[in-house]
């Protein structure tokens, strides 16, 4: 099978696809891809095959959101800071508990950036609207980092797998509505530090022998 047709059947989104296409190589493509959801969606493939563990898996989303630790709701600090000790061999760490607090935090910041938008008067209105989107980018950097690589921790659960595929496809389609608030989340996140961060855990090679793939043929 080529790479094509074996990524197709992983049910990549397009985009990704198409970003991963504009490369000669999937090595090529691995050392200078820009764009982490792509990267932690094919580790998390990894680690749906049996080849990357749990842990390993959540260690590298804890050090992506890491690298944007400055923008992460303070109520997230320690919840990272509890998912970073279960990577290192802590077993006292409620897993579960842990992710659900995530979410709620995220919540909470989206809850905070719309009530500041609609709290402004005219003169205040842009200042507003930078904090309501820089509330946005903090809380997908700590939950799409940490918390959404770690679902995918479970994607040997297809039940699982396919109900959170979906509710993030409509949550990603929802906020790409907003291309202003896109273009400045953006902006503050640095997608190129996060995807360092996964490729000095994970090499190509590893990915594609886990996932049958072949590094030096594109994808065509």
């Amino acid at each position: 099978m080529s790479n094509r047709e074996i990524l197709t059947a992983l049910s990549p989104c397009s985009d990704g696809l198409a970003r991963a296409a504009e490369s000669h190589t999937l090595r090529e493509w691995w050392e200078t891809s820009t764009t982490r959801s792509d990267m932690l969606w094919l580790v998390g493939k990894v680690h749906s095959k049996g080849s990357l563990s749990r842990r390993r898996l959540v260690h590298v989303a804890v050090r992506c959101a890491e690298t944007v630790a400055h923008l992460i709701p303070p109520a997230a600090l320690p919840l990272l800071a509890d998912l970073s000790a279960w990577t290192h061999g802590a077993d006292d760490v409620d897993l579960t508990a842990t992710r659900n607090a995530l979410l709620n935090v995220r919540h909470a910041a989206y809850a905070a950036a719309y009530a500041a938008a609609a709290a402004a008067d005219a003169a205040a209105a842009d200042a507003a609207y930078d904090a309501a989107c820089a509330a946005y980018a903090a809380a997908d950097a700590a939950y799409d980092a940490a918390c959404a690589a770690y679902a995918a921790a479970y994607a040997a659960d297809a039940a699982y797998d396919a109900a959170y595929a979906a509710a993030y496809a409509a949550y990603a389609a929802a906020y790409a509505a907003d291309a202003a608030v896109a273009d400045f989340c953006a902006a503050i996140t640095d997608d190129a530090a996060m995807c360092d961060v996964i490729r000095d855990a994970i090499g190509i090679d590893e990915v594609c022998a886990a996932l049958g793939l072949d590094p030096d043929q594109g994808v065509v």
